[in-house]
This record gives C-alpha cells, structure tokens and sequence, in this order.
C-alpha cells in the first residue's frame, strides 16, 4: 500500500508545479482566493461587505495573512475597507466595481479552463472523481482533528505560543 500513498501524493503534488497564477497575470493565488471569498459573501450571503475576521475563517487563513492579501488587493483598487462605526475593532471588505470586473474575468478564466480540462474525461469520471476528493478530504479532516485532541489531551496544544514557536497556524 506505501507504493499506492506515494503515487497518490505524487499526483497531488504534481497540481502544485502547475502555476495556476499563470492564468491570471494581474494577481497571485492568494489574491484570486481572497476576491472570491469576498465575491462568494457577496453572492451567497447577499452580504455587500463582509468582516475581515469572518474572511480569515472561511479561508482557514490566519488573519495577518489575510490582511496582508487585503492590503494588496486595496492598493490595486480591487476591495474596499471600512472600519464599523459601532465598534472600532471591527473592519469591512467589499468589492470595489474594478474589483468586480477583475472577479467576473478570473471566474469567466477558471470556468472555461475548467470545462476545456474536464471536457477530457467521461462525465461519470468526472463524478466519481468529485466524489473520491470530497471522501479524501473528509477523512483527511476528521484525521487531523483527531490528532489534534490527541495531542492536547497529551499536553502538546499546537496553538499555544512556546519558545520557538510563532504561534501562528498554517491554512
């Protein structure tokens, strides 16, 4: 079975070597991600601005990362911030209209991608490959946690701040 976890982590690891940033020369993965996050709040949630803290946990990023992207993202004219008038300590992000347009071009970009890459496999492929990662990734999820109550019921909490330690998790 170690031959087949390889091979599977090799296929995994080959969508890496990609540069999918290719595809979208004005921003990096990271930017795309957060505008769709945005637009995704924007869509679903039929919310015009959404909280940055809110956006850090939808993305699983911590929030210095994405304020980061954010601060990028502001200087292109692609989001806007605002800080709530009711509570100082909390910030807003929307679209901007540019910020619109460029979302509305990277989404139209990823569809036809996409379509073109997935036109090369059979439909009932494409289904029972869907539902293979969303089993993977169920799996995968329910295994961390697990290991992570494991670990702080040993005294080991992977959040707490130790020397040599930044404290900051990874998304």
């Amino acid at each position: 079975m170690q031959k087949e976890y390889a091979e599977l982590f090799s296929a995994f690891t080959q969508f890496r070597k990609l540069h999918m940033s290719d595809l979208f020369p004005n921003m990096n993965h990271s930017e795309f991600a957060t505008l769709m996050h945005i637009g995704g709040a924007n869509k679903c949630l039929n919310e015009e601005k959404v909280k940055v803290s809110t956006l850090s946990e939808r993305m699983r990023i911590n929030i210095t990362a994405v304020s980061r992207t954010l601060k990028v993202l502001e200087k292109k004219n692609y989001i806007q911030r605002t800080v709530s008038a009711q509570d100082r300590r909390i910030t807003y992000v929307e679209l901007t209209p540019e910020g619109a347009e460029v979302l509305a071009e990277a989404e139209e970009t990823m569809n036809t991608f996409t379509a073109k890459v997935l036109s090369s496999l059979k439909k009932e492929d494409v289904i029972r490959l869907t539902a293979l990662m969303n089993q993977l990734y169920e799996a995968s999820e329910a295994e961390i946690e697990k290991r992570k109550r494991r670990q702080i019921y040993h005294g080991h909490d992977p959040d707490r701040r130790t020397a040599g330690h930044s404290g900051r998790r990874q998304g």
